[in-house]
């Protein structure tokens, strides 16, 4: 069964780690070349990302896909990748 994507909650996770890593919206907008605005709307959840925004987001502020997604700790996302793509991207795809 999928499980829904709750983009309000998704973006009050990216603002919760953000500001726990001591981060602007424009710092990390800088780390994954997107714009400071794209990351508010994601915040506020007026947006929706790519999955390859995700898992930049996700990479840059070292949590998992499933975590910034659904709220899940599992596994993290590092400089080689982020085992979770795969399932996500089928989520994700099925929208």
């Amino acid at each position: 069964m999928l499980e829904v994507v709750d983009y309000r909650a998704m973006g009050d996770r990216l603002r919760e780690r953000r500001r726990a890593m001591k981060l602007t919206q424009e710092e990390l907008a800088e780390r994954i070349d997107i714009s400071a605005s794209f990351v508010g709307h994601l915040e506020r959840a007026e947006k929706t990302p790519s999955l390859d925004t995700v898992a930049a987001l996700c990479a840059a502020l070292e949590v998992s896909m499933d975590w910034l997604v659904w709220g899940k700790h599992s596994i993290r996302c590092d400089r080689n990748g982020c085992p979770m793509y795969d399932e996500i991207r089928r989520v994700m795809d099925s929208y």
